[in-house]
């Protein structure tokens, strides 16, 4: 599962792949991450193939809002997520149907309840196929 962190801190990025880590062997689960210093790097990268994306806010070039606000006007509509020093941005970052918002430092418990929140978010509007075979042909 592709996962796009935009954050410009080194240690919030290590401390954010370890919590990635721990939650994904812990659930069973396998993380890509793949991590960008700003705004603008992440909105170059093809950011629609991310299951999820994590946003700072406070970042040089675009900030993680204007980032989000992008991401939502080119259509992507995955779960989107703000880890920022500043709560002045909390209203503003729902507007962009944000999942999470979590203040720094981030506990290991708060980040793993925003990830269930959004691990059952991509759950729920994740397509599942069925396969129903009758003799020798099968349908989707």
């Amino acid at each position: 599962m592709l996962v796009m962190v935009a954050e410009d801190s080194e240690n919030d990025v290590r401390s954010l792949c370890t919590y990635l880590d721990t939650y994904a062997k812990d659930h069973n689960l396998s993380f890509e991450v793949q991590v960008f210093s700003n705004g603008k790097e992440l909105l170059e990268a093809h950011p629609e193939k991310a299951a999820f994306i994590l946003l700072d806010i406070e970042m040089p070039l675009i900030n993680g809002v204007e980032a989000a606000r992008e991401l939502r006007n080119r259509g992507c509509t995955m779960p989107l997520a703000f880890l920022t020093n500043l709560d002045s941005f909390a209203l503003e970052g729902y507007t962009v149907g944000a999942l999470g918002y979590l203040i720094k430092p981030i506990s290991f418990f708060s980040f793993t309840q925003m990830l269930d929140r959004i691990m059952t978010f991509t759950e729920r509007h994740t397509p599942h196929l069925v396969c129903i075979k009758e003799g020798n042909s099968s349908t989707l």
